[in-house]
């Protein structure tokens, strides 16, 4: 009998390279997930939706992802997620990108570290009055609780030690086991949006059918300079 496998694991892949960002292209992740529901966990309705399936749709008819320049709070955070780290108390595995296609179309998930067998970690680099916030309410914001449980549908986790680092500050850790409920929800979220996404692409297919086709040119900023593309058309 044929064995499907449904994760995949790219260890080697370093995350916020080329390579990283084109093996995102396309994929719902847990990252976004945030956008498909509500702070209280119901389905979102809003504009935001729309964008962000307009925006996959679009990197799977060109298969590129669009430059995403790191702002001064990206940056930061990537140091400060490397000292979060080295103040948890247990090993990490360096992973890249999860990717699992349980419910019929590809998930994706950039976990900050695995531990052990079942487990990972989300790290979160934030401001001081967030890291009082978060102590003083005990619990994982809601966004980030939602990235956690897509992230652990995606791995396939038993559970995810959630930490948000404030420099200077207590480390927060929060242990986050699947919540039933949620899970239910996001599964229903996702395949609705999947659903929207591939009648964005058939759509656009269908009514550029007979469109003029423009050559893709990667602009050299720093440079100055134009590059032409030897793809052609997408």
């Amino acid at each position: 009998f044929w064995v499907v496998q449904m994760k995949t694991i790219y260890k080697e892949l370093q995350q916020n390279t080329p390579e990283w960002l084109q093996a995102r292209c396309g994929v719902l992740t847990a990252s976004v997930m945030k956008e498909l529901l509500t702070k209280t966990f119901a389905p979102s309705k809003g504009k935001m939706v729309d964008t962000l399936a307009h925006k996959l749709a679009s990197q799977r008819i060109t298969q590129r992802v669009e430059e995403n320049f790191m702002t001064y709070d990206m940056k930061r955070g990537h140091i400060e997620e490397e000292l979060a780290i080295e103040a948890y108390p247990h090993n990490v595995e360096s992973v890249g990108f999860i990717t699992n296609d349980c419910y019929g179309f590809t998930l994706g998930y950039s976990p900050d570290g695995l531990v052990g067998e079942n487990g990972a970690i989300e790290v979160k680099s934030r401001k001081q009055h967030f890291q009082t916030e978060t102590f003083c309410a005990g619990e994982v914001p809601s966004e980030y609780m939602i990235q956690c449980q897509t992230g652990m549908i995606v791995g396939e986790l038993e559970w995810l030690d959630f930490i948000q680092f404030s420099n200077g500050m207590p480390l927060f850790v929060k242990r986050v086991e699947p919540i039933p409920e949620l899970i239910e929800t996001i599964k229903k979220v996702s395949q609705a949006f999947e659903l929207k996404v591939v009648g964005i692409v058939e759509t656009f297919f269908d009514r550029t059918k007979d469109s003029i086709i423009t050559e893709w040119v990667e602009h050299n900023y720093e440079a100055g300079e134009t590059v032409f593309s030897e793809e052609g058309e997408f």
